[in-house]
Parts: structure tokens; sequence; C-alpha cells
């Protein structure tokens, strides 16, 4: 009876998350294309006409596999199949039904105490090391494989290779693991060895190798096991970083090292800077792999707005910031703010849109002397002339992110109208006679 429950629980852990991951896709991509045909309807970015196209749209539309057939966007062929989706989930299923299958086994024979059921006392009681860094390894490979699947199902990348990387970075977290396992006692069996050699009782005791095994097994401290465990949970739940790691500390000579000046010098921004954001945001924002200033400033704000629940408006005003945030730095943008210039655009109107410049150049050159803070120009105390500050600007504005997301604003800009440029006149009210 006991086998009976733990196989079934085994088979529900390994066959169950993967249907539901593949289920929940399916019911994401219908409720999106949803999305994406009233984005369309409501700023009529369905004209056919070349200058008309909006590329972003375009990407959002091919991504979700939507074309237009008699004025209508509907789902085009070429989706996987559900053999495909069966025949990439079957190695994973099986890992996880193997692994699982023994960690069930530790924890009812261990933690639930069944130890005098018969069944499992293959599992045996004299090495806890062993069980408990498989069950260790286990829980954080799938806690990684499902956040990772997750990721894959908001970001609409979830195909079967996806649950082949998978199968292949948990094979690597069990092989990691059991050789942190087999590391730890060859440690602890050159250690009982140093210190039998001392005294000739110590010796007779552990006069075998499986002795030596033996004896090394009770010779691991508590706060060791514990150190063990969470290592082989850290492994687990990052196999890239551990073999990275290992790569580096190998000294091979075939293998790149990384410069850590390098990364030292260049920081990620986080997101939280952006006006309008949080954490509880950025947690979101994170499943998107948007984890930084720099990816926020090069997303789509209309793929995010399919693929979010924020709405379009208050995604162009965080991209916007993003793009100023990224072109000029977090420091700079501080001080920008307190004249006024608070997105990407903001800074293109006071340096190439004559409306917003004064006279005597005082704002614009307050806006140069913030951009070049710290630069050569500066350092050697030269005048910065108008000319150069706008050709900085300029080239600021070159990037295609920026392009992008300006045509999307003067597109929703036409459809809203020239009436809601500015505020109509308050009418006076009229005086009695």
């Amino acid at each position: 009876m006991l086998y009976f429950c733990v196989v079934l629980f085994s088979l529900f852990m390994s066959v169950m998350p993967v249907a539901m991951v593949v289920l929940i896709r399916n019911a994401v991509l219908h409720q999106r294309q949803t999305v994406i045909r009233d984005l369309a309807g409501a700023f009529k970015f369905t004209d056919e006409t070349p200058e008309s196209l909006i590329p972003s749209f375009e990407f959002v539309k091919f991504k979700y596999l939507l074309e237009k057939r008699d004025g209508e966007l509907v789902t085009r062929n070429g989706d996987y199949s559900v053999w495909h989706w069966i025949l990439s989930a079957i190695p994973l299923s099986i890992i996880f039904f193997l692994v699982g299958f023994y960690v069930s086994c530790v924890i009812a024979r261990i933690a639930f105490v069944f130890g005098y059921d018969d069944q499992l006392q293959w599992i045996g009681n004299n090495d806890l090391l062993y069980p408990w860094i498989i069950v260790s390894a286990y829980f954080g490979s799938h806690v990684r494989t499902f956040r990772d699947l997750f990721r894959a199902v908001n970001n609409f990348d979830l195909s079967p290779g996806s649950f082949i990387d998978s199968t292949i970075d948990n094979i690597l977290s069990f092989i990691v693991s059991l050789l942190l396992y087999f590391g730890v006692h060859a440690l602890n069996i050159i250690g009982v060895r140093a210190s039998s050699a001392g005294g000739a009782a110590g010796a007779t005791d552990i006069a075998s190798f499986s002795g030596i095994v033996e004896a090394a097994r009770g010779h691991i401290p508590d706060t060791a096991f514990a150190i063990i465990l969470i290592t082989a949970f850290a492994f687990s739940y990052y196999p890239n970083i551990a073999r990275r790691n290992i790569n580096k500390s190998s000294k091979i000579n075939d293998f790149k090292t990384e410069d850590d000046d390098v990364f030292a010098a260049f920081k990620i921004t986080p997101i939280e800077v952006i006006d309008g954001i949080d954490s509880d945001i950025r947690d979101k924002l994170s499943n998107y792999h948007i984890d930084g200033v720099q990816n926020l400033a090069a997303a789509n704000p209309l793929m995010l707005y399919v693929e979010t629940p924020y709405g379009v408006y208050q995604l162009i005003d965080w991209v916007s910031q993003a793009q100023l945030f990224s072109a000029v730095g977090a420091k700079k943008v501080v001080k920008l703010w307190s004249l006024g210039v608070r997105t990407i655009f903001d800074l293109e109107r006071f340096a190439l849109d004559r409306a917003c410049q004064d006279q005597s150049g005082v704002l614009l050159k307050a806006i140069g002397k913030i951009l070049f803070e710290g630069s050569p120009i500066e350092d050697n105390n030269q005048e910065l002339a108008a000319e150069t500050i706008v050709a900085n600007i300029n080239s600021m504005l070159e990037s295609s992110h920026v392009h992008r997301l300006r045509q999307i604003v003067m597109t929703i800009g036409d459809q809203i109208g020239g009436d809601a440029k500015r505020l109509r006149p308050i009418p006076c009210a009229k005086k009695d006679g």
C-alpha cells in the first residue's frame, strides 16, 4: 500500500505540472489574441497601406500567429501539435518520476517515520547525507524548472525544446549534487585515515575500506551537513552558475576567464528608479526578462500591453523614462528632473523644438551642463556651445528603440486628434445686467 501511494504521488508530480504548463500556454494564446484584436480596433492598427504600418504591432501579430483575412485577425496555422508536446515532455517526466519516487520514499521513510515498513528498508538509516542531498537537489531543480517554464509561458516562447532544455539542466543538477556527495565523503575518508594513523585501536576499527566509509559518514558536523544541503539546492536552482564557477575555479586554459573589473564598472540599474514602478511591479516584469532599465528601454510597449496587466499609456511612459535613464545614467536623470526633463521625448523637445527654446539658450545650456558633467569636455573647462549639446542629444535619439517608440506615440496621437493637444478656453460667466 505504501509503495502504491508513493508511485501514485510521484506520477502525479511528474505528469500533471507539465500538462498544466501546456494547457495554460494555450489559454494564454487565446486570451492575448483577443487583446491584440481589441488593440488593433482601438487604435486602427489594421490599415494595409505601407505608410500606415506599425512594425511594432506587426511583430506582436507575428509572435502570436495572427494574420489578416477578410478584415479580421485570425489564427494562422503553424502552432505545435499535441504530439510535439507529448514527445518532448516524456524525458522530463521520466526524470521527475524516477527522482521523485526516490525522494518520496526518503520522506516516507525518515520524515514521516515509516521506518518499520520493510518495503523501504533499502533506503537505510546509516547515511542521511546521501538521501537528503537528493531531496534538496530535487526540490531545487523542481522549483527552477517550473519557474523557467512559467516565464516561457509569460513570454510566449514555450516550445517543445523548452522541455528538452529543462531535462538537460535537471540531469546536470543531479550529477553535480552526486559529485558533491562523493567529494564530501572523499574528504572525510582522508580525514578519518589521518586521524586513525595515530592509534592502533582506531586502525583496527576501520581496517577495511567499508569501515573507513562508515566512519567518515559519522564525522560530518551538523553545520557542514546544513551547508551541504543548501549548496545542493543552490547548484540545482542555478545549474549554469554552478557550471560557470566550476570552469572558472578549474583554471583550465581552454576556458575564457571573466574580467571582474569590467563587471564592477558596469552595474544594472534597477527599474524601481522609474516613476510608477515599485518592487511588486518589478517582480512581475522580471517574469518577462525585464530586470534592469536597459531591458525596459528596449522593450516593445505594445507587446508588454498584450502580455502584462498594465495600460498602454502607462507602459509608453515607463519605456520613455527608461530610455532616458539608459541614455544619460541614473544620477543625471535626477538632476534633469528639476528642469522638467522626465522622458527621452522631453529631452528631444528641449533640444530640437524651437517652441521649447528660449532665445538666450539658458535652459539648453543647463541641460548640457548636466549631460557633460564628469566628461573630458567639462574637465577642460571648455565653453559648451549649443551645437555641441544638440549634437550629443541627437546621438541619443538615433536609437532604433527611440524611433519605434516615437512612431507609436505619434500614431496614437493622430488617432486621438489635434483637439486634444490643448484644453479649450474656459467660457467666461455672463454677468447679470
